[in-house]
């Protein structure tokens, strides 16, 4: 029997009407789909989607909508086929590129020439021949009109990477544009950047004829894409190519793929040198890969004393989307908690609020030899007391190969040292890029074997770890990570630097990567 649904109906609780619709519009079903998705109901999605695929086994946006359902649970094995199967059917969709591309970062046997493939094959849909010539005035030391692409000018954990620099400029040096193409409205983090900007434009619902036609009328000198494949970004208006400098950089950076995008900001431990050629922007190394604007201490407090010193065991923490914990995670975690039996594992995600994700995670864990009745689950809390929390571990472990970024510098606040593997991709060496800033280098290790023998070690390093708890947070302060002015002086050296590259003429070759 079929059921009539009102639209409204839908919108207000979708979780609910998903075993109600059915097939009656399969635009309906998919939009409740996402919007139950969006809301942690995860179970119902994924039971809904695979009968719905029953019925439309070419449906391309179900398939890419249920391995996102399985992507969010960090089962790749099953997100994968789904999500290739959905770009076979309709290669021009750039929704299905950018949603592999995202998958790919996280599966560990991806290799940056699977990964550089991904991003070309994207550049292919959205490349153009011959863009509009860029006619901005070539004086190569006038003051710089840099405009910042992003969806994420709000309360999430990208712009935390990027908003010191956006507050920091030289106006003297920089007039700043903000081009806001966040979903929803406003929000206290909004308002926090808004007056580091000194031109606003919000262009969340522009297409991109029209922000294309409005970089080119603000002459926009040097232009910023600081989402790269994530939600709510423009790369098809950075393949335009309307600014003369284009850069992508922090957001979720790694790589974009285009012709059009021309550098790349990383640091010295994110890129190696012979890995260049994967990379279809000329890399341009910062002092630092990102900087941090940090939680004001008057509301999370100081570092709490590392735990261990009151309950005498180690107790590890994980902090961020449980989606990256792939089993060679779980089964070094295995083996650290066999080896020291009385050591303790916490997980926080705000994945964890849902059930379905926790059955889930508990069936890798447990899978992967992991002993569950010492470990802890931890679900969504505000901001603050999520910062709070740190202070329930004394040591934090990095997933890979996509790893913590904005954690691993949340944690550095909070005076939790972590401990990495770097993979290939620039998410897992984001940690390592903090540790060696930080002066933590024993922290990163070479293989998961290692990785397992550190860990174990810092059991005996209770008095080490007790002062670095205690220090980590000035030395923060004063690293590339906390001294945003200087930060910002990089940047803007390296912005008036490829400015004075394009004034002179020059433009950068173009490599092409023979696999």
């Amino acid at each position: 029997m079929i059921h009539r649904v009102d639209h409204d109906d839908v919108a207000q609780n979708p979780a609910a009407q998903l075993g109600r619709l059915r097939y009656t519009n399969p635009m309906m079903i998919l939009e409740a789909c996402k919007n139950s998705l969006n809301l942690g109901s995860s179970e119902m999605v994924e039971a809904t989607l695979t009968e719905f695929l029953e019925e439309h086994p070419k449906h391309p946006k179900a398939l890419m909508m249920l391995g996102t359902v399985y992507e969010r649970k960090g089962d790749l094995a099953r997100a994968l086929p789904l999500l290739e199967r959905a770009l076979e059917i309709n290669p021009s969709d750039i929704s299905l590129h950018s949603a592999l591309i995202f998958a790919l970062d996280q599966a560990p046997e991806t290799s940056l020439e699977r990964a550089y493939q991904a991003r070309r094959a994207y550049n292919e849909q959205v490349r153009i021949a011959h863009p509009k010539p860029n006619t901005n005035d070539r004086n190569p030391d006038r003051r710089l009109r840099v405009g910042y692409v992003s969806g994420d000018f709000r309360n999430h954990s990208a712009a935390y990477g990027w908003a010191p620099i956006l507050l920091c400029h030289d106006k003297g040096e920089v007039e700043v544009f903000a081009y806001s193409c966040m979903p929803g409205g406003d929000d206290p983090t909004t308002e926090q950047i808004k007056p580091g900007v000194d031109q606003w434009r919000d262009a969340r619902y522009w297409d991109d004829d029209r922000l294309e036609a409005q970089i080119r009328a603000d002459q926009i000198d040097v232009l910023v894409d600081l989402s790269g494949h994530s939600s709510g970004n423009r790369l098809p208006v950075f393949a335009r190519h309307p600014a003369p400098v284009q850069i992508t950089m922090i957001g979720y950076i790694t790589g974009t793929g285009l012709d059009a995008m021309d550098y790349l900001f990383a640091d010295r431990d994110t890129v190696k040198p012979d890995e260049e050629r994967w990379y279809a922007e000329e890399i341009v190394r910062l002092p630092r890969i990102m900087t941090f604007w940090a939680t004001d201490p008057a509301q999370v407090g100081e570092p709490a004393p590392p735990p261990c010193l009151k309950n005498g065991f180690l107790t590890f923490g994980v902090w961020g989307r449980h989606g990256k914990i792939q089993p060679p995670c779980a089964r070094a975690w295995a083996e650290i908690l066999g080896r020291l039996p009385d050591a303790r594992l916490v997980i926080k995600s705000p994945g964890l609020g849902d059930p379905f994700q926790v059955k889930s995670l508990n069936a890798l864990l447990y899978a992967a030899g992991v002993d569950l009745s010492r470990t802890e689950f931890r679900g969504p809390t505000d901001k603050n007391e999520h910062m709070k929390q740190y202070g329930l571990v004394d040591v934090g472990l990095d997933t890979s190969p996509h790893g913590g970024g904005m954690s691993t510098m949340e944690a550095a606040w909070m005076g939790v040292p972590i401990l990495t593997l770097p993979h290939h991709q620039i998410p897992s060496r984001i940690a390592t890029s903090v540790n060696r800033e930080l002066g933590l280098d024993y922290l990163v290790a070479t293989d998961w074997a290692d990785y397992v023998d550190r860990a174990v070690a810092l059991n005996e390093q209770r008095e080490e770890l007790t002062k670095v708890r205690r220090l980590m947070r000035d030395v923060m302060r004063v690293s590339a990570f906390g001294n945003h002015g200087d930060f910002a002086r990089a940047v803007e050296m390296q912005y008036r630097a490829l400015w004075q590259r394009w004034c002179s003429g020059e433009t950068r070759p173009r490599l092409e990567v023979v696999s």
